[in-house]
């Protein structure tokens, strides 16, 4: 991937959390995905790009992050949500998130993002595992996590 915008792809990133949770959230390129959380949630959107590679943007958010989410575009205090509200809240953070990535990084220009969906963590690493890493964006404070990946087939 060309990482030649990568400061735009993380400001655009961090912008967009702000935006929908009201906090700000440091994140930064990494090399590898995080490791698997016990209290995260997992989603995956699939991005289809003109050369025919067809993408999975893998969204891994821990639990408090996405109560805090969930709870500012609900406007409803943390522990009257619903897990349908906190999915809802992924998905939509999915799709954001998976939007900043196609403005900014060249070789998903012009790609249409699929359906964001709900994915157990087997799912998620056997997504993970059957295709390379093309990109990843991570925010981790304390037990607070939020890792993007962006996953292309191995032989495409």
């Amino acid at each position: 991937m060309d990482f030649g915008k990568v400061a735009s792809v993380t400001k655009a990133l961090e912008e967009s959390w702000q935006m929908l949770a009201g906090t700000a959230l440091h994140i930064v390129p990494s090399e590898q995905s995080a490791t698997e959380l016990p209290q995260a949630q997992y989603f995956a959107i699939p991005i289809h790009t003109n050369d025919g590679v067809e993408r999975c943007l893998v969204l891994q958010i821990s639990t408090s992050l996405l109560t805090t989410l969930t709870s500012a575009m609900f406007g409803e205090p943390d522990d009257s949500l619903s897990d349908e509200q906190c999915q809802d809240a992924g998905k939509e953070l999915a799709n954001i998130l998976s939007s900043c990535c196609i403005q900014h990084i060249s070789e998903l220009a012009n790609g249409e993002v699929g359906l964001p969906r709900l994915v157990s963590q087997h799912e998620m690493l056997n997504i993970e595992h059957s295709g390379s890493l093309a990109a990843h964006f991570l925010a981790d404070s304390a037990n607070d996590v939020l890792s993007l990946s962006i996953i292309e087939p191995s032989h495409p």
